[in-house]
């Protein structure tokens, strides 16, 4: 109880001073529930930014790893339900963090920018973390381990399990019988059944996105959100991986195994960043945002769809390029 009522007191009085002097728009501050703990343990760094009103602000983006040393086991969504007397926005982000390393570390300052601005407007104070191992009592002597003797198996024990196989096998050979019997007797012939490859829908779902034009009538949440609906399931349906139930870093992780990095992941990051900082933080992108992340969306597609398989429709491809086109000239 006095510890968390240190850190809110902590948190108090940073917020009271700016961190940047940068129109005194955003204070930021970092705390942690100790600076020591044993190797493994687990603790709490809460990130806490305020803002202005009408100050969007952007809060740095970790997947795993806080500093080298020190693991993100998880991380909180952005909490934004915090307001101050004077109609400041707070921004409370928790993460539990551990280290099975022991040792000294410097958690550097969390920078905070602007939505869409790389500019630093204001950043927490470093933090050092202390991660002590756990001591060995040598006065005590080394016992071996022996594990426990194992019974041989009766005849008792065996026959159930021999009975269970064999009535296995027999049901086995009837439903094969049974089977074969059936398609003697079937006479029409079957019906192929199509099946549309994922890149392929994924396209014809972005070409349908594109032309609802929500984010044209203000329909920004519902534009991201059916936006990454498309990017995950075809992630699902290509690489096996389930998307749909797994956090933006978690997909980012796990896209690594499937062998695809560089501008390819970069691309499907700034997709489900912009989305998260629609639907969480209320963020307001700008046209060419969303036409970027459109862009994305294709560009993602083409550059993971398997290399000679079915090739697209002439107007998929020509759609792919026209939006590419009006991306080239927004920018």
């Amino acid at each position: 109880m006095l510890q968390k009522l240190a850190i809110a007191c902590l948190i108090t009085f940073a917020l009271s001073v700016p961190i940047r002097t940068q129109a005194q728009q955003v204070y930021a501050v970092a705390v942690m529930d100790t600076n020591e703990i044993l190797i493994g343990d687990q603790i709490q760094l809460l990130l806490v930014v305020e803002a202005s009103p009408g100050v969007t602000v952007a809060l740095p983006q970790f997947l795993d790893t806080l500093v080298a040393g020190i693991e993100i086991i998880a991380q909180s969504e952005v909490d934004t339900s915090y307001t101050t007397p004077d109609n400041n926005t707070r921004l409370r982000k928790s993460y539990t963090i551990t280290s099975f390393d022991s040792g000294f570390y410097a958690i550097r300052p969390f920078l905070i920018t602007l939505l869409g601005d790389s500019n630093v407007i204001a950043e927490t104070e470093a933090l050092l973390l202390t991660v002590r191992t756990v001591e060995v009592d040598t006065t005590q002597a080394i016992k071996d381990i022996k594990g426990p003797l194992e019974a041989p198996l009766t005849l008792d024990e065996i026959l159930p399990y021999g009975i269970a196989i064999l009535a296995i096998i027999l049901l086995g050979m009837l439903a094969y019988y049974l089977y074969k019997k059936y398609k003697e007797r079937q006479t029409e012939p079957e019906i192929p059944v199509v099946v549309i490859p994922p890149h392929i829908k994924a396209i014809e779902n972005l070409n349908r996105l594109k032309n609802k034009k929500l984010w044209q009538e203000n329909k920004v949440k519902l534009y991201h959100t059916e936006l990454t609906e498309i990017v995950r399931t075809y992630i699902e349906e290509s690489f096996g991986i389930i998307a749909m139930e797994m956090t933006s870093d978690e997909i980012l992780a796990s896209i690594d195994h499937a062998g695809i990095g560089g501008a390819t992941k970069t691309k499907l990051r700034q997709i489900l960043s912009q989305a998260d900082m629609v639907k969480f933080a209320r963020g307001k992108p700008l046209a060419s945002d969303h036409e970027l992340c459109l862009s994305n969306g294709y560009d993602f597609v083409n550059e993971t769809k398997p290399t000679g398989g079915i090739a697209e429709e002439p107007e998929v491809k020509e759609e792919s390029k026209e939006l590419s086109n009006d991306h080239d000239g927004a920018v």
